[in-house]
């Protein structure tokens, strides 16, 4: 198998994160200080949670005082009066289980108790949650909720197993066994942007759960099929122009898939080799580090973490000077 070394491009990321830092403080910015010319830097909680993730993917996390300072960093961007951790760009549920997993990272927890989601801790109100999200207009933006939430639950250890078992048993009962995908019935045209990958984005989100909890994916050939179509004849770009969460989502359903059944193992083997040599023909562009998606730091740290996956799923594939961990293997949030 051809190898690529993607060293360069690793190293630039950790440039991308050194340079976001706000004086040595363990904030970051996720998008670049020139985004609004004549502004101070602003510091944010997806730049922050970002940074951390990037620097335990790369084992290059912090030790001691600096250690500490990430920590007090990323617990300050949660309120008392709920628990929620704020960020203007996305949900209080997404935003939450993305800085408590950086704070897992770094084997810490939340300062204050999660009071928002105390109405979900009873296995009783699970379905009924679930049954709330827009799983028709937006199956990939609501599963930022439906896992977020139960990621949260998860990281700050507020339920137990009967929880968890009402939860997966729903999500099994509510599969589509046509596509593997979530929900059943309601599933966008394949041709369309995103159209049914916004299914399949909206399904990674509850798989790295069932990775979490070793769960069995219910119908792993079925996702297997879709994944391979959205691919081949899908109407979403996939590694066109950039990588990031996309790429990530298409990557891990197809690479945990495969570990789970030997359906269509060689053509999953070839588009997953073909992923990789899409990705590291942009990457290793020097022009690549100019673009939104580079400079984008929660977007880069899922294009790191694709790239991540590749490495685990073709051995030898893709090479760097130490080789990428993926944050899913450690908490169940990305």
């Amino acid at each position: 198998m051809h190898s690529d070394d993607l060293s360069g491009h690793v190293t630039a990321i950790l440039e991308l994160v050194a340079e976001r830092q706000v004086d040595d403080t363990g904030h970051y910015c996720r998008h670049s200080f020139d985004r609004w010319p004549g502004t101070e830097r602003h510091p944010d909680a997806y730049g922050s949670a970002a940074a951390v993730g990037i620097l335990w993917t790369t084992g290059h996390l912090p030790a001691g005082a600096a250690h500490q300072r990430h920590v007090d960093a990323l617990r300050s961007y949660q309120r008392e009066a709920d628990g929620t951790f704020h960020d203007p760009d996305l949900s209080h549920h997404h935003t939450t289980a993305y800085c408590l997993g950086s704070l897992h990272l770094l084997q810490a927890r939340s300062r204050h108790p999660l009071k928002f989601l105390a109405h979900l801790v009873e296995p009783t109100a699970v379905p009924g949650f679930l049954e709330s999200l827009e799983w028709d207009e937006q199956p990939w933006s609501s599963s930022h909720v439906g896992a977020g939430a139960a990621s949260a639950l998860a990281l700050a250890g507020m339920v137990d197993e009967v929880w968890w078992d009402v939860y997966f048993n729903w999500l099994d009962h509510e599969i589509d066994p046509h596509t593997g995908l979530w929900r059943a019935g309601r599933m966008g045209e394949l041709s369309d942007e995103p159209g049914l990958f916004a299914n399949l984005g909206g399904t990674f989100h509850y798989l790295f759960l069932y990775e979490h909890f070793l769960r069995r994916f219910p119908y792993p050939d079925q996702l297997i099929d879709s994944a391979l179509s959205i691919h081949r004849d899908g109407g979403m770009p996939i590694a066109e122009t950039e990588v990031g969460f996309v790429e990530l989502d298409l990557v891990y359903c197809l690479a945990r898939a495969s570990q789970q059944t030997a359906h269509r193992a060689d053509e999953v083997t070839a588009t997953l080799d073909q992923l990789a040599a899409d990705i590291v023909g942009l990457v290793s562009d020097p022009g690549y580090r100019q673009t939104q998606a580079f400079l984008d730091l929660h977007v880069a740290f899922g294009g790191l973490s694709a790239i991540a996956e590749l490495q685990r799923a073709l051995p030898g594939r893709i090479r760097t000077q130490t080789p990428l961990r993926l944050v899913l293997d450690r908490r169940p949030f990305i």
